[in-house]
């Protein structure tokens, strides 16, 4: 078996009915093998770059999101989670949070759900975990049903979306005991596992996330 890493961020194009997906390829930027892959992929419509392997993990999609957001606090808001409960601001002061931003038209959000069961399995209360989407409780219930995630979870955050600026899912945010936002992941990781020349694309998002988690909670940031 040959895996290959791949690196997808979904954009919502403004204005539009559709998405277009970008993708990074990496490796040897000379290898004839993904050149072969971006080729086949660029013929499907996708936009395609290679790039070597040690900048894995290191870059996000949405750079003018992540630059305006990483070190600040989030704005104040009030929301509303499945279970009619509230949470302000207030309620996150002096913990450690992760905050995954998502959509039910995003097929690579639902697709990460299990490693974020993962990741919360893994760290339990050390963190609070928050599931956010902007539409509606029918909607995100409709999902949930069918994907189970185990983060507490909140529908009806458009105007919260709308205030962060966010228009591309998922965003994955790392907040620490201060408030401030240690880490933005935007996006999702894949691999894409080939057999007998068929490649298959499998979410590979645990290893990022849990660094960053592991990183907040064994240094107490």
């Amino acid at each position: 078996m040959k895996n290959l890493a791949l690196y997808s961020t979904l954009l919502l194009i403004t204005l539009s009915s559709f998405a277009q997906l970008e993708v990074t390829l990496y490796g040897d930027v000379n290898d004839s093998t993904l050149i072969k892959r971006k080729q086949s992929m660029e013929e499907k419509g996708w936009t395609v770059q290679i790039r070597p392997e040690d900048s894995r993990g290191d870059d996000s999609g949405d750079q003018e999101f992540i630059n305006r957001w990483t070190n600040k606090k989030l704005p104040a808001f009030e929301l509303t989670d499945m279970n009619g409960k509230n949470l302000s601001n207030d309620d996150l002061k002096g913990k450690m949070v992760h905050i995954n931003f998502w959509s039910v038209t995003c097929k690579p959000c639902i697709e990460e759900f299990p490693e974020l069961n993962e990741l919360k399995n893994k760290y339990g209360d050390e963190v609070i975990f928050l599931a956010i989407a902007p539409e509606s409780d029918k909607k995100v219930n409709k999902v949930l049903k069918k994907h189970a995630l185990e983060y507490r979870s909140f529908a009806n955050a458009e105007l919260f979306f709308e205030e962060l600026g966010i228009d591309g899912y998922p965003k994955n945010l790392f907040i620490k005991e201060d408030g401030t936002i240690e880490k933005i992941i935007d996006g999702t990781h894949y691999k894409i596992e080939q057999v007998d020349d068929k490649a298959t694309m499998v979410p590979d998002n645990f290893q990022y996330y849990d660094k960053v988690l592991d990183k907040m909670t064994n240094a107490g940031i």
